[in-house]
């Protein structure tokens, strides 16, 4: 497998870092070989081809495939680093988040000025470049962020974690002694190297106005340039009209380890013209070959350049061409240039830059929550089992919670269609080897034991979990229902003693108090603390799960849609498959084996109810209201 990007390099040599890499990108239907072979460690993962997102429209069909491999490619990997801004780039971020593993944006050009340069004359071109890379700096402030150059570092300041990079192929083997490259002679003919793609950003044109300045009067230059793009045919016509197309050389695409190096090594001065940029690498390949430098300033080039090179505005021919004489004539000017290059260059060598995005997203890793050892759990969120027409008997009463409530012949039809799915039904353990389907009941409804009783005639047990301040009323379990339920061998934890709505949202006090006290009340009732507890209203937040360990909660269980467990500190999160009452039995068994159609229409839509939640308690009430509904039973 070929790339066309010398960026593969890089991340080939990231691979060497880490212990699995997985590289997805589109895979072009044309036939060929293209510059950088991936090296054989590198898994390569192939999304569905599109020609462009500037045509967005063909693409869409193309685009929504790509979420359903990589939501394939997420089962085994603890973090994406996710290049952008596009619309593939968000929506991966979100299914990454949905899956719990850490997101990494990639930043390497202002897209705006990308677009006003690339697509001119193109005002919707450039309005959507502007909302996308508007979204993608939103999304930063919650996500770890690697930036190319101190430039975009600005743009996104207030991302959460933030790390500047600079994207360097140059091995610390590559970079030659100080004595060789001062050993260049400027007596006689003199070759100046640009290096870059032929397209409109790259202003290329200017080469041969440049070419032409140089040898106005005394005929000494050449130009080499290598590249490929749209605009070579243009660049060959504009060296003929300036008379210089016999000192040019246009030697096509030449890879860095193909041929590049030496090109630079033979060089007398470097010459870079674009009008926009990052922080482009060919600075570094210059600056490793102690050659003289003349570049452009902008985007990040006169940050990361300092005073080793030669800065100079853009679409300015006289002003290159000056410092280009400037260079040939002034030794002491040379001396300062290569020695401060060569020294930057050993700053930014591929493995410097490697290893720390390697810390960095390790980093990343490290923020989220560790992942426990063990097969899934696929665990389903009941409430109570109550006739259709009276949906009050048991449990609590009202119309956010009828919604939750099944009838029985519908619960016996999904407990069957669960149990012929063929992934074996027990307790939560983190311990088991293979995937678990797990039955929870939330709030300690009176209908408990009629559940249990259908779960014990398939020798299955169940989790209960009782919001003890309700006991004994009415609709609830009462204190010798509750040790019935523990000594026919379920479980019984805690769901909190008031069942506030927004637990999440509590004070720390409140939250500690409302776990303490259900535990303490249930652990008088069974003559043991129980150590598993669920969250009252699917409100989770770090102060949640803090406090349930301090209390002494071992199994957390949340309604967060996923069948990952994962550990913070020394509780084990569950996350759970809302069950609700226009469930299919079929669709309660896919949830239960695990299928991914089933598990990510859920996960969707909790990520969005969890925004909600954030913003206010009335634009998560707006949320449930707009919810899609599950398939109906008939």
């Amino acid at each position: 497998m070929y790339a066309e990007r010398a960026f593969a390099v890089f991340v080939g040599r990231l691979g060497e870092r880490v212990d699995r890499l997985v590289l997805l990108g589109r895979e072009d239907p044309k036939p060929g070989r293209s510059h950088y072979r991936l090296p054989d460690r590198t898994e390569f993962v192939a999304l569905p081809y599109y020609p462009s997102l500037a045509k967005p429209i063909s693409g869409a069909p193309a685009m929504a495939r790509s979420l359903g491999t990589f939501w394939r490619v997420l089962d085994d990997v603890d973090a994406v680093w996710l290049l952008g801004p596009s619309p593939l780039t968000m929506a991966f971020a979100l299914l990454a988040r949905v899956r719990g593993r850490a997101v990494v944006l990639g930043v390497r050009q202002d897209l705006p000025r990308y677009a006003r340069s690339r697509h001119p004359g193109r005002p919707a071109m450039l309005a959507a470049a502007t909302v996308l890379e508007g979204l993608h700096r939103l999304m930063a402030r919650g996500a770890s962020a690697i930036v190319v150059g101190p430039d975009l570092a600005r743009h996104y300041r207030r991302s959460r974690r933030l790390l500047t990079l600079s994207v360097s192929l140059v091995r610390a083997e590559d970079i030659v002694s100080e004595a060789r490259a001062l050993a260049r002679s400027y007596d006689g003919e003199l070759r100046v190297l640009s290096v870059g793609r032929l397209e409109a950003e790259k202003n290329p044109l200017l080469l041969a106005e440049v070419l032409r300045r140089l040898n106005a009067e005394h005929p000494r230059w050449r130009l080499v340039v290598c590249g490929e793009g749209p605009m070579e045919g243009e660049l060959r016509e504009a060296l003929r009209a300036a008379g210089v197309e016999d000192r040019a050389e246009l030697r096509g695409y030449v890879p860095i380890e193909g041929g590049l190096l030496e090109l630079y090594r033979e060089s007398h001065a470097f010459l870079h013209v674009s009008w926009t940029e990052g922080l482009p690498q060919v600075l570094f390949e210059a600056f490793a070959a102690g050659l003289p430098t003349v570049a452009t300033a902008v985007g990040s080039v006169s940050e990361a350049a300092g005073d080793s090179a030669l800065l100079v505005p853009p679409g300015d021919p006289g002003a290159a061409a000056s410092e280009l004489e400037r260079v040939a004539r002034d030794e002491p000017l040379r001396r300062r240039l290569v020695s401060s290059g060569l020294e930057r260059a050993r700053r930014h060598t591929i493995d410097a830059e490697c290893d720390r995005v390697r810390d960095f997203i390790a980093g990343a890793v490290r923020a989220e929550p560790a992942p426990a050892r063990g097969g899934r759990t696929h665990a389903l969120m009941y409430h109570d089992v109550v006739p259709v027409d009276e949906p009050n008997r048991a449990g609590f009463a009202g119309s956010v919670a009828s919604p939750y409530k099944l009838d029985l012949e519908l619960f016996v039809r999904h407990l069957d269609a669960i149990g012929a799915g063929g992934v074996p039904v027990s307790l939560f353990t983190a311990e088991a080897h293979g995937p678990q389907a797990v039955l929870t009941f939330d709030d300690g409804g009176s209908s408990a034991l009629i559940a249990a009783e259908q779960l014990e005639r398939r020798g299955w047990r169940g989790h209960f979990f009782v919001t003890t301040g309700c006991i004994g009323s009415e609709g609830f379990l009462d204190p010798d229902s509750i040790v019935e339920l523990a000594r026919r061998g379920h479980d019984v934890g805690s769901h909190s003693d008031t069942h506030p709505t927004y637990f999440g949202g509590l004070p720390r006090d409140r939250i500690l108090s409302e776990w303490r006290t259900s535990r303490e009340k249930l652990g008088e009732l069974l003559g043991r603390a129980p150590v598993s507890a669920s969250v009252p209203g699917g409100f989770l937040s770090k102060e949640v799960i803090e406090c349930a360990e301090e209390v002494g909660y071992g199994v957390l269980m949340t309604s967060e849609p996923t069948s990952r467990v994962v550990t913070h500190g020394g509780v084990r999160v569950v996350g759970r498959y809302a069950v609700r009452s226009t469930t299919s039995a079929e669709r309660a068994a896919a949830l239960a084996r695990g299928d991914r159609s089933a598990t990510a229409r859920q996960a969707v839509e909790w990520t969005i109810k969890q925004r909600a939640k954030r913003l206010s308690p009335a634009a998560f009430e707006l949320a449930r209201r707009l919810r899609p509904r599950d398939l109906t039973v008939r």
